[in-house]
């Protein structure tokens, strides 16, 4: 163990594999939500939980259960469907969720959700006249 993890109880949680504080959840999980997507960097996140770069990645996926780069995609994704319920066009979609372009985010949609957004759109309209 280094002698900042030694030092500060929120390294030594990260160095042994215990995660983040709840406090430290809770603060990241907000931060990266609120954050705008061109502003968001994981330097920062580690910053906010005093943690470097590398610790703070392992002790998010502890918490967490995956990197906060794909925890922030399965948001985006999860946004994304809300937003694909109502009108607005899948490139616009793309764009407010801070995805570099439509075929970008059809390739994350379509890879966390199994369909292409356009697919998925299609079936819950369909979902919605059959009920």
């Amino acid at each position: 163990m280094t002698e900042a993890a030694r030092r500060c109880p929120a390294q030594r949680r990260a160095a042994t594999g215990q995660g983040l504080s709840p406090r430290q959840a809770a603060e990241v999980r907000s931060f990266l939500l609120a954050a705008p997507p061109d502003r968001l960097s994981v330097a920062a996140a580690a910053t906010r939980c005093r943690l470097s770069r590398s610790h703070f990645i392992r002790a998010f996926r502890v918490t967490f259960g995956r990197t906060p780069h794909q925890w922030l995609l399965a948001c985006r994704v999860q946004r994304a469907k809300a937003l694909l319920l109502g009108p607005l066009p899948i490139a616009d979609i793309a764009l407010e969720l801070g995805f570099a372009d439509q075929s970008h985010f059809t390739r994350v949609f379509t890879r966390h959700a199994g369909v292409p957004p356009g697919l998925w759109r299609r079936q819950q309209a369909g979902r919605s006249r059959g009920s």
